[in-house]
């Protein structure tokens, strides 16, 4: 109905033939075709470093709270097993009520709630540990073992 070449309409567009239309609408699918492409490769990486970074905060604040679990394998042994859904502040007060008001207990009684308090530090709030605590903490974890071999 046009000749080749043309303008019709009111926008000022040129009729195409049937093989530039072709040619043109190829190019403009492969350039959507690599940007998804590289979409996907840059969110699996992307994903990918995210998932490396949050591994490795949980291994440091499980590395971290080492010492409250030594501090249960130590109590297990002697009978205070933590019970399933029990916070460490209920267990500690669950320990510390079976434990007595004789002067030994009470200073296990205070290693005990030191450990808690700086578990919770550590692992809730994501404070660092201090050398000051490091060797408070060892102090502590050997008065808990101390419990152990007084009772064997």
């Amino acid at each position: 109905m046009f000749p080749e070449g043309i303008q019709w309409g009111f926008r000022g567009r040129t009729r195409e033939s049937k093989d530039e239309k072709e040619t043109s609408g190829t190019s403009g699918g492969k350039f959507w075709l690599i940007l998804l492409g590289f979409g996907a490769i840059s969110t699996y990486f992307a994903r990918k470093r995210l998932m490396v970074y949050i591994k490795s905060k949980e291994k440091a604040a499980l590395a971290k709270s080492e010492f409250y679990r030594e501090m249960l394998r130590v109590l297990a042994r002697q009978g205070f097993i933590r019970k399933e859904g029990e916070t460490p502040y209920e267990f500690a007060g669950r320990v510390q009520s079976v434990l007595g008001s004789s002067p030994e207990s009470k200073s296990i009684k205070n290693a005990i709630n030191f450990l808690t308090d700086i578990f919770y530090e550590v692992r809730f709030r994501g404070d660092s540990l201090k050398p000051a605590q490091v060797s408070k903490i060892d102090a502590f974890l050997k008065e808990v073992k101390q419990l152990q071999t007084a009772s064997k």
